[in-house]
Order: structure tokens, then C-alpha cells, then sequence
């Protein structure tokens, strides 16, 4: 079967841009006051790699009979979508939330930065 060249893309470049996404993600999320321009900038990138590699996942699966193909079609939306909301929409909002508390009182930066620090 003859690739096309967005395919090709897919295949090879959306899998390389989210290890190269993976290699620069800081290791913790922001601080209040950090330059987050960064972190923003690889979260809004994000959702176009995870689409590319959905894409890649149904060109592998395209055309394959068997009910582990028919599955891997039908879950690789319901993961693109859930994975962008969850990962690319909380790590921009963290990323703004940080940046705009700099410009905050003490105080406020302090409650600010107990927020960020917990997981739930």
C-alpha cells in the first residue's frame, strides 16, 4: 500500500515531535513568576502532534480485518480528543495561571502558589 505524504508525516513526524516535545518539557510545572512562555508554547504544539499520531495510528490500522483493528479505529478519536483536553488545555492553564500571578501582591502569589503545587 502506497503511503501518501501527509501519512508519511504522520507516521514519522508526529511520533519524533512528541519525543522531541518530551525531551524540552521542564521537568516540573511552573512557578509563579517563571518565564512560561516555554512551557505555554509546547503545550499549544501538542494537540498537533497528538493528532498526527492518531492519524498514524489509524494509517496502521487502516484496511486490517480482526476486532483489535476495528477497536484501535474506534479508540484512537475518543484518545486524541481526551488526551489534548486533559494535557494541552491544563498545561496552558497552568502556564498562563503562573505567568499572570508575577503581577500579583505577595499574598495573592502565595495563595497562587499553593494552588499549582497541588495535584488535584
Amino acid at each position: 500500500m502506497e503511503r501518501s505524504t501527509f501519512q508519511r508525516i504522520a507516521l514519522f513526524g508526529g511520533p519524533i515531535g512528541y519525543i522531541a516535545l518530551g525531551l524540552v518539557h521542564p521537568m516540573s510545572d511552573p512557578k509563579v513568576g517563571d518565564p512560561t512562555g516555554f512551557f505555554v508554547f509546547l503545550h499549544v504544539v501538542q494537540p498537533v502532534l497528538i493528532g498526527l499520531m492518531a492519524y498514524a495510528l489509524w494509517t496502521l490500522v487502516e484496511g486490517l480485518p480482526g476486532r483489535a483493528a476495528k477497536v484501535a479505529r474506534f479508540a484512537v478519536i475518543p484518545y486524541a480528543i481526551a488526551y489534548t483536553m486533559f494535557d494541552s488545555i491544563i498545561g496552558v492553564a497552568k502556564g498562563v495561571f503562573a505567568g499572570e500571578a508575577g503581577s500579583l501582591s505577595a499574598a495573592d502569589q502565595a495563595v497562587v502558589a499553593g494552588v499549582l503545587e497541588t495535584d488535584h
